[in-house]
């Protein structure tokens, strides 16, 4: 049934969202968090509305020793507290093994010395333009001492001047008298920052299941190879999503509506053409005209439809004579010799 007050509710959720936005709304707070909460807006019982609450907002679950009538949810929104019956709320969560019956846990929950170390990483590369906290190196100058603060300060400000800033880095300073040099900085080459980002970068990649050329990775890939991430994403990512989301709406929001309601959706997983064109190409006669031009990706022709017509000894009840042995050949001869036996 391709309309139906439920699939109106969830392609338009509430004045604020589309359905894509609400269905998106899902799975970032599914796969941070690992919980997505929904207040359901009802009219006559009937829903009429979807408003996703933030799971940080959701300060306590309902009570479970408490008969299932008086079961509420405790939300914060705008400085204020509000509870709320579990009949209003919409709750999916991904089950925690140490505590199944409690708040949810998400995917991110386990990457989190993984994302931190990346966030850090980069905090220190963008810091290391800005001098960090210490100097990259100490100049002792032979003469100066603490009652020549002046000269000093001088010399002081004019490095700052001369050699701060991204810009100036990499000047040379040539200098009069006797210094000592001291570096306090570690090069970057040595820390390999970009090869622990990039570990960092595949690792959660990996973790979501999403192939490296869906997020632009084209290091290794070919064109075979492109193709199968889309089918390995669909598979093993979006799929998963959308059983989980389908799972949800059917529990909670299909009852609520006077008729029998089961959801479905169409598999996102690409179907796979090269076994189409073989099992095609092995029987042509099997499939019409509209299918070879649909999957070619032209409209149906008003002039071609129907199937081919089939060439001589290809029709199934069509009698076919044995053929006639021609003069000389093998066929003749072994006829020969069945007859004389």
């Amino acid at each position: 049934m391709p309309d139906h007050p439920l699939l109106r509710l969830l392609a338009d959720p509430n004045d604020y969202m589309t359905g894509r936005d609400f269905a998106k709304l899902f799975c970032t707070h599914y796969d941070l968090t690992g919980e997505f909460f929904a207040v359901v807006e009802e009219l006559a019982g009937v829903p009429v509305g979807l408003w996703p609450v933030p799971p940080d907002c959701v300060l306590a679950l309902p009570d479970l020793s408490k008969p299932k009538g008086e079961r509420t949810y405790t939300v914060t929104a705008g400085g204020r507290m509000f509870t709320l019956p579990t009949a209003s709320v919409v709750y999916v969560k991904r089950l925690n093994p140490a505590d199944p019956l409690g708040r949810g846990i998400g995917i991110a929950y386990a990457l989190g010395d993984e994302v931190d170390t990346d966030e850090h990483a980069a905090r220190y590369t963008k810091n290391a333009f800005y001098n960090n906290m210490l100097p990259g190196a100490v100049i002792a100058i032979e003469g100066f001492n603490e009652s020549q603060a002046g000269p000093a300060k001088a010399f002081k400000e004019s490095l700052a001047r001369e050699y701060g800033g991204p810009t100036n880095a990499g000047r040379v300073m040539i200098t009069s008298g006797r210094t000592t040099f001291a570096r306090l900085d570690t090069p970057f080459k040595d820390m390999q920052l970009v090869d622990l980002r990039r570990f960092l970068m595949d690792f959660v990649r990996m973790v979501y299941r999403v192939p490296p050329e869906i997020v632009g990775d084209v290091t290794s890939s070919n064109r075979a190879t492109s193709y199968a991430a889309r089918e390995h994403l669909a598979e093993q990512a979006t799929k998963p999503r959308a059983e989980v989301f389908l799972a949800a709406m059917q529990k909670h929001l299909a009852p609520r509506f006077e008729d029998d309601v089961i959801l479905s959706y169409d598999s996102p997983v690409p179907a796979d053409r090269e076994h189409r064109l073989r099992v095609m190409g092995t029987l042509p006669s099997a499939f019409s005209f509209d299918e070879w031009r649909t999957e070619a990706g032209f409209k149906p022709h008003p002039e071609r439809t129907g199937f081919a017509e089939l060439l001589p000894g290809q029709k199934p009840n069509e009698p076919q004579a044995t053929p006639t042995p021609a003069a000389g050949s093998s066929a003749e001869a072994n006829d020969e010799a069945i007859s004389g036996d």
